[in-house]
């Protein structure tokens, strides 16, 4: 029996050892792989279509599934680790961003690309063809910087309108192109269609009317640091994934699988465009890439038919439809919606988690759809012009759908103003497939398929309003006239934030709906009409809030009592010093306060000079003020995960990951403790919530198990901020899988709400936070007073003032009685004549 016994046990670890040894063996193929790389591009064999939604959650499937039993695909470290699990042969293929021929760039603007019928643009020249459009065509065209990522290089757009500046009853339109980088056909092809429409605005009665109808925005290139991975000047080595080795259109949120579908944090691109979505109301779009030639509608994520299915296959199908007539045979037909070619559903084709497309209608209620343009991933540049060819047709005839269906204006039926509400279709409408109208105009456009509707306007605080028998023809736009809804009699209800610092100022947002009249009532006897209020106390205590709102119904209050706690910091009392002589001198300024005085040589901001109750001026020679202020703090305070105890291990991936946290108010992050499974150095990033680095320490070589890591990170407010690791192969620091319980928070100051996972039960690595908070008062002016330097400038009739120091410009006023409309003066000060009303005479011909 006990013979028995050994046996198993040394058969049991003799697996957990080859299993080890194989593990190593992966790590080391990987390391190898991706020493150089980001990415790589490899093929394997399936059976059968269903695996792939084994493979789509770890790696990027590269268009899918054709029918044969070989599908090609990309991965970071993390994905092709994940794919040696499965034990499947594979072999590395070349990189579809590196051509076989040499890729002509040209570096000149707009001119060169229009000589040049088709190239590629290295990244400045881009960025001042973009620019430059703007300069050329400021009536019709504005230029966006939409955001700056860690490499310095910008994700731009344009916004081409007859009225750029201004929100008009038009639709909003986007077109983005090559988020994957090295799938580049679109990028050109969107600087060639923004060049279209401005040269052509104004002499093409079809551009004409599309700019000035619909507000369209472009933006040629999504993934820079993709595309430009081989340096500025050239395409040529373009990746697919951003300078994180992130596949951007697996880093969105997914309506099925959650708000981090790839387990990455939102990459700065991701972020960018998310804020970029949020700020618009975008009704229709579609994002450009490459690799396969097929229009592409929604759901990726899931299989279960759109709302607007028929609308969709039809637009697709008027796309592919298009540009397979003005392309070469077997343009645009490498897939088939049932008997349709270059059309298809995306989950037909294969999952997506985390796209784009799903992101877009999901969230923001827009219309996106995605076109594969062109086989060859980075086509050569003698083939641009071919394929923008091909497209613009197609193009123009999407921008124009945008105009189709249902549109409209909502409003407040007692005030006229305009108001977001909800427009569903009874019948029809589900999976967030209904629009809201949106403000400042209170528009809306619902594109959709002809037919008769019955359309539901809502909001809250309002009553319901249903209109019947609405029809759609093709290629028309029905306008609902009048869509005026009720208010309800309000029931007034608001929130507060917490109190910024110790600055006493609170932001309240009113959360009635339907109201057209605020009164707030701050509970110190300041007040606002406001909707949403900022306000500053001015003296430390706890106050009761009440907010009465109106409409044409009725009004309504809510009283919360001792809502409002605020500690403000008082400032310090301060007595001036003053020379009677008029030569330079040194002063001595004093203050009286509580905590730290800090004395400074400007009202904000400036220079630290003096800490203390008493300040000793450098000698002056004329008055100068400077300002101090008290400066409260609190002694060392701990947050967060105390130990790593709990399941989880070391984390050896590269991947960037983060504890996700809110600051209420500006405190040090003073010290951190870490768990290494190795020694060595580490660099530690605090980030905001856009991944911009704001504060980064290296730290000494750590020592395997716990550590005290001195951060010193001055911490400013702000949400969604980031606190992590770099990222590359050397982190190896211990994350918890479970056991975390958030948030973890000090009340009024910090929050730490989650990680880059997006996942309730993991930590990352910063156990036990330590931090200290200050709390600075009002700055108050302190004067050191040289007299006569710092007489008036102006001097009244009959005055005398012996301090006037020589040197001094001074200028009389006469204020006669009876003069007459036009009096003459004669002035004379000591011996010097003047004839005018004020003149002005420096003390060096005046009597001290």
């Amino acid at each position: 029996m006990i013979k028995s016994l050994l046996f198993v046990l040394s058969c049991l670890l003799i697996v957990i050892q080859t299993a080890h040894t194989q593990t190593k063996q992966q790590i080391k193929l990987a390391d190898d792989l991706f020493k150089d790389a980001k990415e790589i591009y490899f093929s394997f064999s399936i059976a059968d279509k269903n695996e792939l939604n084994t493979f789509t959650k770890i790696i990027s499937i590269d268009h899918g599934y054709d029918g044969g039993n070989t599908v090609k695909a990309y991965a970071n470290k993390k994905g092709f680790l994940a794919f040696l699990q499965h034990n499947r042969a594979y072999t590395v293929l070349p990189k579809p961003g590196q051509p076989a021929t040499d890729i002509k760039m040209i570096r000149g603007g707009i001119e060169e690309l229009r000589a040049a019928v088709g190239a590629y643009p290295t990244y400045p020249a881009y960025i001042a063809m973009m620019q430059q459009f703007a300069v050329d065509y400021p009536l019709l065209c504005t230029y966006h910087d939409l955001g700056t990522l860690p490499s310095g290089r910008k994700i731009v757009a344009l916004r081409i309108s007859d009225n750029p500046g201004v929100d008009e009853d038009e639709p909003e339109f986007l077109y983005t192109s090559t988020m994957h980088g090295d799938e580049a056909a679109g990028y050109p092809m969107m600087l060639s269609l923004i060049d279209y429409l401005l040269t052509n605005y104004g002499t093409n009665a079809r551009v004409t009317n599309m700019v000035n109808s619909i507000e369209i925005w472009i933006n040629p290139l999504a993934n820079p640091d993709g595309t430009y991975d081989a340096g500025d000047l050239t395409v040529s080595g373009a990746i697919r994934y951003n300078a994180n080795g992130i596949d951007l259109n697996r880093n969105f949120p997914d309506p099925e699988d959650g708000l981090h579908p790839d387990g990455e944090a939102w990459q700065p691109e991701t972020q960018i465009f998310m804020d970029f979505a949020e700020a618009h109301d975008f009704v229709m779009a579609a994002n450009f890439h490459g690799g396969a030639e097929v229009a592409n509608f929604p759901w990726d994520t899931w299989n279960t038919a759109h709302a607007d299915e028929t609308w969709w296959i039809y637009q697709c199908q008027k796309y592919a439809d298009t540009a397979q007539l003005n392309g070469p045979a077997g343009y645009m037909d490498d897939l088939y919606s049932g008997s349709i070619p270059g059309v298809t559903n995306g989950f037909d084709w294969y999952e997506v988690d985390g796209g784009r497309q799903d992101y877009m209608q999901w969230w923001h209620k827009c219309k996106e759809m995605t076109v594969e343009l062109s086989s060859v991933k980075l086509i050569p540049d003698a083939q641009l012009i071919n394929h923008y060819n091909y497209n613009v047709r197609s193009l123009l005839n999407y921008i124009e759908a945008s105009l189709y269906g249902i549109r409209g204006i909502v409003t407040d039926n007692c005030t006229g103003q305009p108001i977001e509400a909800k427009v569903f279709i009874s019948g029809h409408d589900y999976d967030s497939s209904h629009v809201y109208s949106s403000l400042p105009v209170g528009n809306y456009h619902r594109v959709i398929e002809p037919g008769t509707y019955n359309v539901t306007y809502s909001a809250p605080g309002y009553a319901s309003q249903t209109i019947s028998g609405i029809t759609v023809s093709g290629y028309t736009s029905t306008v609902v006239q009048h869509v005026a809804l009720q208010p309800l009699a309000p029931v007034s209800d608001f929130s507060a934030s917490a109190p910024a610092g110790c600055t006493g100022t609170v932001d309240f947002t009113d959360l009635t709906g339907g109201a057209s009249g605020w009164a707030w009532d701050f509970g110190d006897g300041g007040t606002s009409t406001l909707q949403n209020p900022s306000y500053t106390y001015s003296a430390s205590g706890t106050y009761t809030v009440t907010l009465t709102t109106t409409n044409c119904m009725g009004t309504d209050a809510e009283i919360k009592v001792n809502y409002i706690n605020v500690t403000v910091a008082a400032p310090p009392t301060t007595v001036n010093d003053t020379s009677v002589s008029c030569t330079p001198a040194s002063l001595n300024l004093s203050a009286s306060g509580s905590g730290t005085l800090n004395w400074y040589d400007e009202p904000t901001g400036g220079t630290l000079v003096n800490t203390g109750t008493t300040y000793t001026t450098p000698v002056v020679s004329s008055t100068t003020t400077y300002y101090v202020e008290s400066n409260t703090g609190t002694g060392p305070q701990y947050v967060g995960k105390t130990t790593n105890s709990g399941g989880g291990g070391y984390f050896t991936g590269s991947t960037y990951h983060y504890l996700e946290f809110t600051a209420t108010q500006p405190f040090t992050l003073v010290s951190v403790k870490v768990y290494a499974n190795t020694t060595g150095s580490r660099t530690i990033q605090l980030r905001n919530s856009a991944g911009t680095v704001l504060q980064s320490v290296t730290t000494p070589s750590l020592a395997v198990g716990l550590n005290t890591v001195a951060l010193n990170f001055s911490v400013p407010v702000g949400t969604n901020l980031q606190l992590g690791t770099a990222g590359g192969a050397t982190c190896n620091l211990y994350r918890n899988n479970a056991g975390a319980a958030y948030p973890y928070e000090i009340t009024g100051t910090v929050s730490i709400t989650g990680n880059s996972a997006g996942l309730s039960t993991y930590y990352y690595y910063f156990y036990d936070w330590e931090i200290t908070t200050s709390c600075s008062s009002v700055r108050v002016p302190v004067s050191a007073v040289i007299m006569g330097a710092s007489s008036p400038a102006s001097v009244a009739t009959g005055v005398t003032d012996n301090s006037i120091c020589a040197g001094t410009s001074v200028t009389f006023t006469a204020t006669p009685t009876n003069g007459g409309s036009s009096p003459t003066y004669q002035w004379q000060v000591n011996g010097v004549n003047a004839g005018t009303n004020s003149p002005t005479f420096t003390t060096s011909t005046l009597n001290n």
